[in-house]
């Protein structure tokens, strides 16, 4: 069995979030094609009960660029790398928090 993180997850300030999906949009020219933007919109992601937003990555889609712009915010707190297990922590609270 393949154990290789094919993933990166991150936690992300959420105004910090809404500027990075827009700066991330334009650095690759979206919308083209069938592709409309890079990133989610907030709306649609899990959030903390802070309001910072989870976010789930494929390791193939980011670039050098990417990590080049998220850099600082890393540095600064404002983006925090987190592990596959509390991705999935976080994702299970949420999930009791919405069940009957």
């Amino acid at each position: 069995m393949d154990t290789e993180e094919t993933h990166r997850f991150f936690l992300i300030e959420p105004q910090l979030y809404d500027a990075l999906h827009k700066q991330i949009d334009e650095m690759r020219g979206y919308p083209k094609g069938d592709t409309i933007r890079a990133l989610p919109l907030r709306e649609w992601l899990r959030t903390d009960e802070d309001g910072w937003v989870f976010l789930s990555v494929d390791k193939w889609r980011i670039t050098e660029d990417d990590l080049a712009l998220i850099a600082p915010h890393v540095e600064s707190g404002a983006i925090i790398e987190i592990d596959r297990q509390t991705w999935q922590d976080a994702q299970a609270s949420e999930e009791e928090l919405t069940t009957p």
